[in-house]
């Protein structure tokens, strides 16, 4: 009979449900369920919450992070949800959490915004109530930010971001939910310094294969445009005298998506901005 009352515990504090009855944990995700290394791959992806369910056709998780300005500033971190396949799910949840090589959790976390997201037991992130509601109601996607502070003298070690999410289809059950998982490994203490010596503009962002740059005055000196990811690595886009007030550049193929930032080089300084690879 014990053993009943608590199976039967964990059963209904799996299956609480939001206010619409979509079949996401209102409060969040329990701690230690993003499907890292340091949580021994546990996820919500079980048979007392969201069942088996495999993929259908398109669902993703991505992470995005923003290159600091310095070495002492927060990383700003972006995970967004969705599905590129033909069904689009009503509400979908999220945790993250950041780990060392050694899946120890490491760092700070801090929200960007009390209605969407919330701390769970310092050491992860997920979803609030209001945060399951899709970010774009046009495309169906959902979109969480959070910072994140790196622990003292850890500037040159890798940090990897995990991040879990359920795509739920509001049907109050378990059936038809998919759980998604994603990791993003960078190197800490890369910082980017700007100093917005060239006053120009980028588009489309996010972008795919090729970006736009306009500037408010031709700079008319030799110029240089890279492209930099998050580890620091470097492409060269173009070199040359810039004399036009829009340049057309297509992007390099197979880079892998994220965020990313365009530099610009001149005699008369450097600029930056940050793009985001889809």
């Amino acid at each position: 009979m014990k053993q009943l009352v608590t199976i039967l515990a964990i059963a209904l504090a799996a299956f609480l449900v939001t206010d619409n009855s979509a079949h996401t944990y209102q409060d969040g995700a329990p701690a230690g369920n993003t499907g890292s290394p340091g949580d021994e791959g546990s996820s919500c992806n079980s048979p007392y919450c969201h069942g088996y369910a495999p993929q259908n056709s398109g669902e993703y998780v991505e992470i995005y992070v923003a290159i600091p300005l310095s070495t002492i500033d927060v990383y700003r971190i972006t995970v967004e949800a969705g599905n590129t396949g033909g069904f689009q799910y009503e509400e979908a949840g999220f945790q993250a959490c950041v780990e060392d090589a050694s899946g120890a959790k490491i760092g700070e976390l801090s929200t960007v915004s009390n209605t969407l997201t919330q701390i769970v037991e310092e050491d992860y992130i997920t979803h609030t109530q209001l945060g399951t509601a899709p970010s774009d109601t046009v495309n169906g996607t959902h979109m969480w930010e959070f910072d994140w502070t790196p622990p003292a003298n850890f500037d040159g070690e890798e940090a990897t971001i995990y991040a879990a999410s359920i795509l739920t289809n509001n049907n109050g059950m378990n059936t038809g939910d998919v759980h998604v998982t994603a990791s993003y490994t960078f190197n800490v203490g890369f910082a980017l310094a700007e100093e917005d010596a060239i006053n120009f503009s980028v588009y489309p962002n996010p972008v795919s294969e090729q970006i736009n740059l306009v500037f408010e005055t031709p700079i008319e000196e030799d110029t240089s445009i890279s492209l930099m990811d998050m580890k620091g690595a470097e492409i060269v886009l173009y070199q040359g005298f810039l004399s036009q007030k829009e340049y057309n550049l297509v992007l390099p193929a197979g880079l892998v998506s994220g965020v990313y930032t365009i530099r610009i080089d001149g005699d008369s300084g450097q600029s930056s901005k940050r793009i985001i690879l889809q």
